[in-house]
């Protein structure tokens, strides 16, 4: 947008007073069209700069620039504008956003808009200015304004730390620029710095500009004469607080205004660096700080008495309040111990029991809780653990029988009482009962278990060896009447079967011609074995009815190999050889010889009977074979 320049200028004075005014710039005096805000030194303070930022709307290829220049020159409030490109005296300088597209450039408080580059965001910025004592500080500046409202203005920027970061702290209002022909009209404008302004060498002052609209409204902003003042140089009360110190982290302390003077104090704020700790009522006259961590602590107190503030500060050194922690066990089984060791702290106490160690040990009986207190210096916590105590099981034991039998294949029957669940070695069997058959003396081990508790118990088992047991009866065969002994060894006690005879010796007078066959039972204490022997028993009496006298001749009697059998008779013959239990196990028949051979080299030694046939007549004859 072009702006307007008219030859006729008015002039309108007027005076400001502001009470105890400490900073003030009138940019000086010269056409000095072009002369760009940046770097550039005021006669009075220093350099101001133009900031190019970077935030929306940003700045196009053709942004307009901040100049300091008579080309929009200052004018008393009230007074339209004008500049020294129309009318040469006029040499008073102001800062104004102008156009900056070459060939035209400076052209006073005009600026281009639209689409074509000209979108502009730039602060104009002080030098640092010093309000070290200044309290209650106002800045009033004469300026005029155009723009499009929301889109292209200037607003006022403050700086609390020589320029590092801004606050916006007004935006003034467009002026009433209908009477002035396209020019603007010159305005008075103030605002109260924040109180962080107050007695800091380290304030900035900003103008910044911003144009968006598609279609600009001359003018853009001038401003001149500006001033900073302050009512009260200095405050006149002093508040102060104490805090309690040291504290620990984790606790809070009641913090409140001690003294005002004569001075009624209508606000508080209370801040606490470095940040962290919470403040309860942040701007009441007393208030509640948490410290959650350890460290040393600045809590100052802005205190306002009308227009007045003043701030306090005391440091507060805050310490660590131990966190503790403690390692187990933290579940035992009755009658054992447990070991429980504390960190976190310099020093520690147990209780029950009053130990000052980190570690302590232990000896419940029951489930029971342990605290111990950590401090570190002046602060200290406390921790609680519980050692859970499970019932040990009481295991019992039994091997039913106790000793068994080698070689038997007999078993022992192995019980266990009082716990849950039961594990036997050697063999890693389970159950409360099993069943064993060692070959040798064994110790058996079962542990017993309550869920984490056991315990364990010994039962032996142990092996004897049977008897080797031997029966024998006095001769294979006898006579019915005659008496037969039974004789057993190798055991402790014997037992017959049948009849149920005792004793290693037993007599027997058979009444019956019959093969007899025994059976003795003989332990050694705990086990048995059995042995058979037997005898076979005739009818002898009349047998010599029942031969011929000398009509037979048996040799040799014991034999070993061979028989012989001779008679004076040539009729046929049948031989038969019979074994102890009346069993026939050898048979011949022979005609017509008087000397016959029997091999009876293959037969195992012992008693046997030698039966002799002829015509219904026959003849017994013991044989005993070697």
């Amino acid at each position: 947008m072009k702006h307007i320049f008219y030859s006729l200028a008015f002039l309108v004075t007027s005076s400001f007073s502001f009470s105890q005014t400490f900073w003030s710039e009138d940019f000086g005096t010269g056409c000095t069209q072009g002369n760009v805000a940046n770097a550039i030194a005021t006669p009075s303070n220093g350099a101001w700069i133009s900031n190019t930022l970077t935030a929306t709307p940003g700045n196009g290829v053709a942004a307009n620039q901040w100049f300091i220049s008579a080309t929009e020159a200052g004018f008393a409030a009230g007074t339209c504008g004008d500049g020294c490109l129309n009318t040469l005296t006029l040499t008073n300088r102001s800062l104004h956003i102008g156009m900056n597209f070459s060939p035209i450039i400076d052209l006073g408080a005009a600026y281009l808009a639209g689409p074509f580059g000209y979108n502009t965001n730039k602060r104009a910025e002080s030098p640092v200015i010093n309000c070290t004592g200044q309290n209650n500080i106002t800045l009033s500046f004469l300026y005029i304004a155009g723009g499009v409202a929301g889109q292209d203005y200037f607003e006022v920027q403050y700086s609390a730390n020589g320029g590092t970061s801004w606050t916006s702290i007004g935006t003034p209002t467009i002026t009433n620029n209908v009477s002035c022909g396209g020019q603007g009209l010159w305005t008075t404008y103030s605002v109260t710095l924040p109180v962080s302004a107050n007695n800091n060498s380290n304030v900035k002052i900003g103008f910044r500009w911003q144009n968006m609209a598609s279609a600009g409204t001359d003018p853009s902003a001038a401003v001149d004469n500006i001033e900073l003042s302050s009512s009260s140089a200095t405050p006149t009360f002093a508040p102060t607080f104490t805090v309690a110190t040291p504290l620990c982290s984790g606790n809070s302390t009641t913090v409140s205004i001690a003294n005002t003077g004569t001075f009624a104090v209508s606000g508080y704020t209370w801040t606490v660096l470095p940040a962290g700790p919470t403040v309860a009522s942040p701007n009441s006259s007393a208030t509640s700080i948490t410290f959650n961590s350890g460290n040393t602590y600045s809590v100052t107190l802005a205190a306002t008495s009308g227009t007045t503030t003043a701030i306090v500060t005391n440091t507060l050194l805050v310490n660590a309040t131990p966190t503790l922690s403690v390692n187990g066990p933290f579940t035992i089984c009755s009658g054992q111990a447990a070991t429980l060791t504390a960190s976190g702290a310099s020093n520690y106490t147990w209780n029950p029991g009053g130990l000052p160690f980190p570690t302590t040990i232990v000896f419940p009986s029951t489930t029971t809780s342990y605290t111990v207190t950590g401090t570190n210096g002046n602060c200290s916590s406390s921790l609680s653990t519980t050692v859970t105590v499970n019932t040990t099981p009481t295991v019992n034991a039994s091997a039913n029988p106790g000793v068994i039998c080698m070689g038997s294949g007999t078993t022992s029957t192995l019980s266990a009482t009082g716990a849950a669940s039961y594990t036997w070695n050697p063999g890693n069997l389970t159950g409360s009962v099993v069943v064993v058959s060692p070959t040798s003396f064994t110790n058996y081990t079962v542990t017993g278990s309550n869920g984490s508790c056991s315990a364990s118990t010994f039962v032996p088992v142990f092996v004897s060896n049977s008897p080797t047991v031997t029966a024998n009866s006095s001769s294979a065969g006898m006579c019915i009447g005659s008496s037969m002994t039974l004789t057993a060894s190798g055991g402790f006690s014997y037992t017959w079967s049948p009849g149920g005879a005792t004793g290693g010796t037993v007599v027997l007078t058979p009444t019956m011609p019959a093969v007899y066959v025994y059976t003795v039972t003989a332990t050694n204490g705990t086990c048995t074995a059995q042995a058979i022997t037997g005898f076979t028993a005739v009818l002898c009496v009349g047998f010599e009815n029942y031969q011929i006298d000398n009509s037979y001749l048996v040799y040799p009697n014991p034999a070993h190999d061979k028989l012989f059998i001779e008679t004076n008779q040539s009729t046929a013959l049948n031989i038969e050889v019979i074994d102890a239990l009346g069993k026939m196990i050898l048979k011949e028949n022979h005609s017509g010889e008087t000397k016959i051979s029997v091999n009876i080299n293959h037969l195992p030694k012992g008693i046997y009977f030698l039966k002799i046939s002829s015509g219904g007549v026959f003849k017994v004859v013991r044989l005993v074979k070697e």
